[in-house]
C-alpha cells in the first residue's frame, strides 16, 4: 500500500475516535507526532525537513548533521545537578539549534550525522530549538532507535 493512502486511512481513523471523545487536533504535524496515534505512529513516515520546523510541535529530522557544538554547562535545579549543550544542527532546507542534556551531550560530536524522533520543539529567545525532549530520542544516523 502507498503511503499516502495508509496515512490517510490512519488519520481519518483517529479523528473518528478523536470525534467521539470530542477532542480538537491543534495542527497536523502536532496532531499526528501526539500521543494521539495510540500505537499507529510506527506505520506512518513523519519525517520532517527542517524548513518545516514549527514550535510547540513534536518533530522527526533524520540524518541531519551536526555543524556546531559548544561547551556544556552545570547547574542545579530541584537539588539535581544537571548539564545542558548547545549545538546547531542542518539539512539541505536550513539550520536548527539543539538542545543536548546530560547523557545525550557525550554521544554528540561536531561532524556528526544523528536523528531525532519524536523531538519538541520551541521558541527560546526568538529562536526554534529542538531536544529529545521526554519522549523523544536521539542517535547517531543509521543507528536503530526504539
Amino acid at each position: 500500500m502507498k503511503k499516502e493512502p495508509q496515512l490517510l486511512y490512519i488519520i481519518t481513523q483517529i479523528i473518528e475516535e478523536d470525534t467521539k471523545n470530542h477532542k480538537k487536533p491543534c495542527n497536523l504535524w502536532s496532531f499526528l507526532s501526539s500521543s494521539n496515534l495510540h500505537g499507529l505512529k510506527k506505520e506512518v513516515d513523519l519525517k520532517m525537513k527542517i524548513k518545516d520546523v514549527l514550535g510547540q510541535q513534536n518533530a522527526t529530522l533524520e540524518n541531519v548533521e551536526v555543524i556546531t557544538k559548544e561547551e556544556p554547562r552545570q547547574f542545579e535545579k530541584y537539588g539535581k545537578q544537571l548539564k545542558v549543550c548547545n549545538a546547531r544542527i542542518k539539512d539541505d532546507t536550513g539550520e536548527l539549534k539543539l538542545t543536548l542534556w546530560n547523557d545525550e551531550i557525550d554521544q554528540v560530536s561536531k561532524g556528526d550525522k544523528i536523528s531525532i524522533i519524536d523531538g519538541w520543539v520551541k521558541e527560546f529567545n526568538g529562536e526554534l530549538q529542538i531536544s529529545a525532549g521526554k519522549n523523544g530520542k536521539l542517535a547517531k544516523a543509521g543507528a536503530e532507535t526504539p
